[in-house]
């Protein structure tokens, strides 16, 4: 008898411990799916969005129609605007760190310190804008329309990349262009005074020397 309780024993000991496993593999699967989700930002097709609140982080609202809307001070983070009409918006102190608005029409914009680093700006119109002070660390803005725009004292450092952009009479004021692509770029009566173009790529392809401020030496 005390060795038939003893299996007892040794068998519900078993069970018990399968149980904990299996509850513990069900917790860890949860957990890697919640994971899994959270590491796609824009799952399913893209929806137009049609008000400021549907411009939450990671949403995909490509191709929406938003012009004058206010989303001053607003996190959208990651969002997927691309091909979508943002004329005359506020995005004054938005964060769209590392969104995508690649030929997003941003005309007559107001994105004064705007975080927009690591952000596809890629075919976008953002004529007459204004970006002062604004952060495009590592932003994508080749072929980007910025005539008349105001990019006074903005970040345009970390390999930002305005190759065959339009800068035509753009607002460059005390910019910072450290290492900036600026390849076939358009700089027709462009004010560069005190803009910082130490090892920026100017647009014939040749290095600024170190030091150059206001001009590529």
């Amino acid at each position: 008898m005390k060795q038939q309780t003893g299996r007892t024993a040794t068998t519900r000991g078993a069970v018990l411990a399968a149980g904990v496993l299996a509850a513990a593999c069900v917790a860890t699967l949860g957990v890697g799916n919640a994971l899994a989700d959270a590491a796609v930002p824009t799952d399913g097709a893209a929806k137009a969005c049609v008000t400021v609140k549907q411009l939450a982080p990671w949403a995909n609202c490509a191709n929406s129609d938003l012009p004058n809307i206010d989303a001053t001070d607003h996190d959208m983070h990651g969002i997927n605007l691309s091909h979508s009409n943002l004329t005359r918006t506020w995005l004054i102190h938005a964060n769209l760190t590392g969104a995508k608005l690649g030929a997003a029409d941003l005309t007559g914009t107001d994105g004064r310190d705007a975080n927009l680093s690591r952000a596809d700006l890629s075919d976008i119109e953002f004529g007459g804008g204004d970006l002062f002070g604004a952060n495009l660390t590592g932003a994508n803005l080749t072929g980007a329309n910025l005539t008349d725009i105001r990019l006074q004292s903005a970040n345009l450092t970390g390999g930002v990349k305005l190759t065959d952009a339009n800068l035509t009479r753009a607002n460059l004021t005390d910019a910072n262009l450290v290492r900036a692509n600026l390849t076939r770029a358009n700089l027709t009566d462009a004010n560069l005074a005190r803009a910082n173009l130490s090892g920026a790529t100017w647009t014939d392809g040749r290095t600024c020397a170190k030091g150059s401020i206001g001009q590529c030496n």
